[in-house]
């Protein structure tokens, strides 16, 4: 990323643009359900809460990223694409709530190991992540613990939905995440980190628009 820094600005840049371009296809209620993600996510990468020595972003605050990142990933790609489908009273029903932590526990597992990646550049800049402050080895536990959760979940549910064909894709899911999370070691090039668990939320992705 700091190699290719301003090539990333401009993508963030173009990003921004295009989502200003598609915003007036929304109504006025849908923008206002999208603040809080939009919020969230500028809050993520500017400082803005005051702490005694200097501002902080929310990737500051201690072992929260994974559990940022998942919730408004979540709530962007089931929360608010329910509300817009089929209104609010959706989004608290018991099989929505219950896909949701299926959902928000996938990506907590998917997103630990890029903690783990960049747990010695988190150290210099002084970041408590749940890798620094728990260790490397303790990470991985709680990833693979984090994905045997999520495949308990998502198992239960999709035999009782007589989805056996999403049963099985979810089951490789894990096993592929298992296999990558057992090859995790500090010195993994990015690419390995991109591949594997980038790519196993786009398998998830697919396997739910496949068989869903």
């Amino acid at each position: 990323m700091l190699a290719n820094g301003k090539w990333i600005k401009y993508s963030m840049a173009f990003c921004v643009f295009a989502a200003l371009l598609i915003l007036p296809n929304y109504t006025a209620n849908d923008v206002v359900w999208l603040v809080p993600a939009a919020i969230i996510s500028v809050g993520y990468t500017i400082p803005v809460f005051p702490t005694d020595s200097k501002w902080w972003r929310l990737r500051d605050i201690p072992l929260a990223k994974p559990l940022i990142i998942a919730l408004v990933v979540t709530y962007l790609t089931l929360s608010f694409p329910t509300y817009e489908q089929y209104g609010i009273h959706e989004i608290f029903t018991a099989s929505n709530l219950t896909l949701f932590i299926e959902r928000f526990v996938f990506l907590v597992s998917m997103t630990i190991p890029f903690e783990m990646r960049d747990i010695q550049s988190d150290r210099d800049a002084g970041l408590s992540t749940l890798a620094t402050y728990l260790g490397f080895d303790l990470a991985k536990r709680i990833t693979i613990t984090s994905l045997v959760f999520w495949l308990v979940l998502f198992e239960v549910r999709t035999i009782l939905e007589i989805n056996y064909a999403l049963a099985i894709a979810g089951f490789v899911i894990f096993l592929l995440g298992l296999i990558g999370i057992s090859k995790l070691r500090i010195d993994k090039s990015e690419l390995f980190f991109v591949i594997v668990f980038e790519g196993l939320i786009a398998f998830y992705a697919a396997s739910i628009l496949l068989f869903g």
